[in-house]
């Protein structure tokens, strides 16, 4: 469930606060297990949706102990599924807006037809990210080989002034002959926070303060309030403690040009997950958690 947001009361003064608002978020908590999501995500921020078409295709449903709690399972039939999550509608235009995710592809294989993301709007255009071929692109960059079967996180950072973006994409360090490895394996991570905080927008977050914004302290710094173990390494892009024996890696591509392929759901920032036409047979799957879309902090 999404309580550890800010009450709808508080959402309007934390542009003008902290130069931050959370225009999208669903952590999948307060979901069923074995049903597809709410297309109303609990919690803040008001007024977020998800559109799946077609409307209840069986393909896409809640599983429980997924990548950090309940996740999103997203596997492909012959017949396509597409699932946009869309951000509150705004009374102006977005300058620039961060899409994040954490995501486990499971059993990919490099036979695994295209999946692939769209991230952005109708008046702006949008950010491709895919897997394709067993590996990581940001339109045509090729970006890093997948994991299979870890853990990885997506950051699609979108500069609507400029026309552009750039992804940047965590996980572990690629190993062979796990070609097909199952999201249920991957690495156990820990939350970095410590207790009564959450990981979120790049710092540990309490509750609001009497000002209508977040308490929050870093994770690195001299101030620093992670938690991590001696055999552990922080990673300061999701907030988590990480095994030093799977070290994660992250790349970022170049500045990517956005197209001007039209996405659900208006002038609406969204993000559009959907893959290529594929036989039933292949036992592939998507898994994506705690999905974000934000202003960033000035």
């Amino acid at each position: 469930m999404k309580s550890h947001l800010l009450p709808l009361v508080y959402l309007s003064a934390v542009p003008m606060l902290s130069g931050c608002q959370v225009l999208f978020h669903d952590d999948f908590e307060a979901d069923t297990v074995g049903a597809r999501p709410s297309l109303s995500p609990a919690g803040a921020p008001d007024g977020d949706e998800i559109e799946i078409l077609p409307p209840d295709p069986g393909n896409l449903v809640v599983i429980a102990d997924g990548l950090f709690g309940k996740s999103l399972d997203h596997s492909p039939l012959e017949t396509v599924t597409q699932t946009f999550f869309h951000a509150v509608e705004t009374r102006r235009d977005i300058d620039e807006f961060v899409a994040m995710w954490d995501g486990c592809a499971d059993q990919f294989s490099p036979d695994t037809p295209r999946f692939f993301f769209t991230v952005g709007s109708l008046e702006t255009g949008t950010a491709n990210f895919e897997i394709l071929n067993g590996e990581f692109r940001a339109s045509d960059e090729r970006l890093a080989r997948v994991v299979v079967g870890e853990i990885h996180t997506v950051r699609i950072h979108v500069d609507n002034r400029e026309g552009t973006y750039t992804v940047t994409v965590a996980q572990a360090a690629p190993r062979s002959g796990e070609d097909d490895a199952s999201c249920s394996t991957a690495g156990v991570s820990r939350p970095a926070c410590p207790e009564g905080f959450r990981f979120e927008r790049g710092a540990c977050r309490s509750g609001p303060n009497w000002l209508g914004h977040q308490s929050h302290c870093p994770l690195e710094g001299r101030n620093s309030c992670a938690v991590c173990r001696a055999g552990e390494i922080l990673d300061t892009m999701n907030g988590t403690c990480l095994s030093r024996s799977i070290p994660r890696e992250r790349v970022t591509s170049s500045v990517r040009t956005l197209s001007r392929r039209i996405p659900s759901g208006g002038s609406r920032i969204s993000i559009g997950m959907s893959y290529d036409n594929i036989a039933p047979s292949d036992p592939a799957s998507y898994v994506i958690d705690d999905i974000w879309i934000f202003r960033p902090e000035d």
